[in-house]
């Protein structure tokens, strides 16, 4: 198992390679999705026992809590959706499934960063009202920081991750996930244009 894990993060042309060579099985992608919403969960409830939502209503913790668990499986679902139609307007071969698993497959890295976010906030998050006074020395600009790298890293294993699924060159499979960025920000951009619009005073 450790020497798969190795494999994924640190050489994805190698193990994309030997999984298109097996049937496809989601039970892993979707561990690896369940433990970091499972640990971003964990995370929210030790904040909230550190007094960082002192103004929040119990009831609407536990309707973040439920959007915080599902969220990343709609994630999931949205960048395979789109990288699979993306894929495929390259002459890519692969099908939705086997798209679904290494898009899962990617996101370990983004797991791994759910777990230094909790230790992070265990270790440090003492003080929340800091975070609106120093930014720069907040345990919160450092899980952005961290956030950010590993989602890059989520990117390159995506990479190989496509050009193995969809038999497509590197050059394309970058460029699938360029597009795939590009989108993913409009969307999320055009999503809080319009809730501010529908719902202004909220």
């Amino acid at each position: 198992m450790l020497s798969e894990i190795r494999s994924l993060l640190f050489h994805p042309d190698l193990f994309f390679g030997k999984i298109a060579q097996m049937k496809e099985n989601l039970l892993l992608p979707i561990l690896i999705v369940g433990a970091g919403s499972a640990i971003t969960l964990v995370t929210m409830g030790v904040r909230m026992l550190l007094g960082y939502y002192p103004q929040a209503a119990f009831s609407t913790l536990i309707s973040w809590s439920s959007w915080y668990f599902f969220y990343p499986f709609l994630e999931w679902g949205f960048f395979s959706g789109v990288i699979y139609i993306i894929s495929l307007s390259f002459s890519g071969m692969g099908s939705f499934r086997a798209t679904l698993q290494n898009i899962g497959y990617g996101l370990f890295p983004w797991t791994l960063s759910t777990v230094i976010e909790l230790v992070i906030t265990v270790l440090f998050f003492k003080k929340p009202q800091l975070i609106y006074y120093d930014l720069l020395q907040t345990p919160q600009f450092v899980n952005g920081i961290i956030f950010l790298l590993f989602m890059i890293w989520t990117c390159y294993l995506w990479v190989f991750a496509i050009k193995s699924t969809h038999q497509i060159s590197q050059r394309k499979a970058v460029g699938s996930v360029l597009l795939l960025v590009i989108i993913y920000f409009l969307t999320m951009y055009a999503l809080t244009f319009a809730r501010i619009l529908l719902f202004p005073a909220s």
